[in-house]
């Protein structure tokens, strides 16, 4: 934290509600912490279970590096000036950190863009078209948190409270006018998010994810569409190709929130689209929005994309930008690293690097690249699965690859404690024996993108998912330096080298 400001334990009884408050509760903090290794004299520490540790194994040592105060979810026998013991720490935290300062969303006009697949595009595109448009704009998301034109290291997709009320209070303090930011179901199911005031909500999609975290698929559901029964009083835009979308517009009718803009490429919507052409330059869209008829050509590729322009043309329809602001930001918007990312060194075959790594995403990813194949051309998809991830997805995803692709490389994603052999088998577990043909297994990725380079001619597209805009590799003892596009280029270029 860098803004250090007087606050008395006191004020936060309005915001945080105790189940219980131990001793003063009119000493002084200057700044909020969770992290006992990075507490300042003065902090108020706040306890709550990690995925690896519990904050309330760490209260004694915060106590005894300076903190002045605690927030726990238990009564500790630890002598501190004053302790709050609440339901939930985190959710505390969030409040707090947004009192603390100056609830900046406020004088923000925040939108919120969620679902399992296209949240990164979306927010890239929605920044550009209301930065393109003279907007002031700053960006939350998976690959990168930008303030102006200032770019900021990304810890999570959506940031933990503190982090995220911070940048909200920097953003405020750049003059910032539009915050576009991705919403993830660990953020909504760990409130994160409580205390930010959204301006526009956005749903792209719901598929298979995450189960190692929410446990099952209605958990995850449950943690995506309450980000919108909880913010009844702002519009939202939904995809109602999606059964999930179809499902929050038909409930939000029987609760009378009627301000929801819906967008689809196959149905009667708000807003409505048609692809023209598509090809290796991009896709040429037409989209239909109540002020008019906008021709679009998105220098992106694949339907999926399609679907991401639908939804940010939406939101630019709401925030007031016109069809010709919302054409040109959706024209100029740049390559999102590692989505759909075309890797190119002059080879006579497409290579292609994608985030895809759930069984929708590859499904999708798979079947824009077939759209772009001529009639000889082969798919061959290189793809493995994260360790200590959702185990449920890995025979899915073997499926949809071998089913869909001339040649499937199987391969290792971040292993992390797992052994990458048996996570291989798990996906393997998938594959119809028809297809097994099809299947290849290369452990070390760096072979395996290598033997799908060498297994290309003219004409067919090597896809490598999984990773994306990622650049590194975690093991169970060691995370080493990896980027997917990197290697594909770097071989492609000693291959020519070479001839």
């Amino acid at each position: 934290m860098v803004l250090r400001r007087r606050i008395y334990a006191k004020e936060l009884l309005e915001y945080v509600k105790p189940v219980k408050m131990i001793g003063n509760l009119n000493t002084e903090f200057y700044g909020i912490c969770y992290d006992s290794r990075r507490i300042k004299k003065g902090d108020i520490f706040f306890c709550f279970r990690g995925i690896k540790a519990d904050g309330h194994d760490f209260a004694e040592e915060a106590v005894i590096q300076g903190a002045a105060g605690l927030v726990t979810e238990r009564e500790l026998e630890i002598d501190s000036n004053f302790q709050l013991v609440v339901e939930n720490a985190r959710q505390a935290m969030a409040l707090t950190a947004n009192y603390f300062f100056g609830f900046p969303s406020k004088k923000l006009k925040v939108i919120g863009v969620t679902g399992t697949n296209g949240k990164t595009t979306t927010v890239f595109m929605i920044e550009n078209i209301l930065r393109n448009a003279s907007r002031k704009t700053a960006l939350i998301g998976t690959v990168e948190y930008r303030i102006l034109e200032n770019s900021i290291p990304v810890t999570h997709t959506t940031p933990e409270s503190l982090e995220l009320q911070e940048l909200f209070y920097f953003m405020v303090e750049s003059d910032v006018e539009y915050v576009v930011m991705e919403v993830s179901s660990h953020a909504i199911d760990q409130r994160r998010i409580v205390g930010t005031e959204f301006d526009i909500l956005v749903f792209t999609n719901f598929s298979q994810d995450h189960l190692d975290y929410h446990g099952t698929l209605e958990n995850y559901r449950r943690a995506k569409t309450s980000l919108f029964f909880e913010n009844l009083k702002i519009p939202w835009v939904i995809n109602i190709d999606d059964e999930a979308g179809k499902e929050i517009t038909s409930a939000a009718k029987k609760m009378r929130h009627n301000n929801i803009v819906t967008y689809s490429l196959e149905r009667k919507a708000t807003v409505t689209g048609k692809i023209l052409n598509m090809s290796i330059k991009g896709t040429e869209l037409l989209i239909k929005r109540p002020d008019g008829v906008i021709n679009v050509n998105l220098p992106l590729i694949g339907q999926f994309n399609a679907y991401n322009a639908l939804a940010s043309a939406s939101v630019a329809f709401l925030a007031g930008m016109s069809a010709e602001e919302t054409a040109y930001g959706l024209s100029t918007v740049k390559q999102v690293p590692g989505r759909f990312e075309v890797v190119d060194a002059g080879q006579k075959f497409l290579t292609v690097v994608d985030y895809a790594h759930t069984p929708d995403s590859l499904k999708k990813v798979i079947e824009s690249s077939k759209k772009l194949l001529n009639k000889s051309g082969k798919l061959i998809t290189v793809f493995g699965c994260g360790g200590d991830r959702d185990r449920e997805k890995r025979p899915k995803m073997g499926f949809i690859a071998a089913k869909n692709s001339d040649v499937v490389i199987l391969t290792s994603d971040n292993p992390r404690s797992e052994e990458p052999e048996k996570i291989i088998q798990e996906i393997e577990s998938g594959i119809p024996a028809s297809d097994i043909h099809k299947v290849k297994v290369e452990v070390d990725r760096r072979t395996a993108i290598r033997k799908a380079i060498e297994l290309a001619s003219s004409g067919d597209i090597v896809l490598v998912a999984g990773k994306g805009h990622e650049t590194y590799q975690i093991f169970r003892d060691k995370v080493v330096h990896f980027d997917d596009r990197e290697e594909i280029k770097n071989y492609l270029k000693s291959r020519k080298t070479v001839i």
